[in-house]
């Protein structure tokens, strides 16, 4: 991937990227096809994002509590 822009201080949490070997705009079938899914508790009304893969596996989650004003 190319250099974070920290114009608006982002923070890095996860990252899958092909090597530099491998090079860029590889195939979905060299595993490398991503997908998410976003979920709201109707009870806790967390916010729960998981990053998968092509396979189904679960590479990432984060779930974000709500925020009152």
């Amino acid at each position: 991937p190319n250099d974070l822009d920290m114009t608006f201080g982002p923070e890095v949490k996860f990252v899958k990227a092909p090597t530099a070997e491998q090079g860029a705009n590889l195939p979905p079938s060299m595993g490398l096809q991503f997908f998410g899914i976003v979920e709201i508790d109707d009870q806790t009304e967390q916010l729960t994002v998981r990053l998968m893969d092509r396979d189904d596996a679960e590479l990432y989650t984060v779930t974000l509590d709500p925020k009152r004003a």
